[in-house]
């Protein structure tokens, strides 16, 4: 977890695009992040990934709050739309 100091105080640093981008990556092996874009100091993109075929957009949608949300806690406060999407799907 990345931190900051400021006058004695501890503050989280938001998590930058490029750790994003490996989290996802982490997280979803063969993942294409290629879409991720930081715009006005948040975080957005699309996922694109084999293993989301068969899995309806809820649950897509959980598995990227489980996998990359959640672990993130306040650091990624910045992270905007996040789209699971399958190879050759469109938005």
């Amino acid at each position: 977890c990345r931190t900051s100091q400021r006058g004695g105080e501890k503050t989280l640093m938001p998590v930058t695009l490029e750790e994003m981008k490996a989290l996802i990556q982490k997280s979803f092996p063969g993942a294409n992040v290629d879409g991720f874009r930081e715009e006005r100091d948040l975080i957005k993109g699309i996922i694109v990934w084999e293993g989301f075929k068969k899995i309806d957009y809820l649950e897509r949608s959980k598995m990227v709050d489980e996998k990359v949300r959640d672990p993130l806690g306040l650091r990624g406060l910045n992270v905007d739309i996040i789209y699971p999407l399958a190879p050759k799907e469109k938005l």
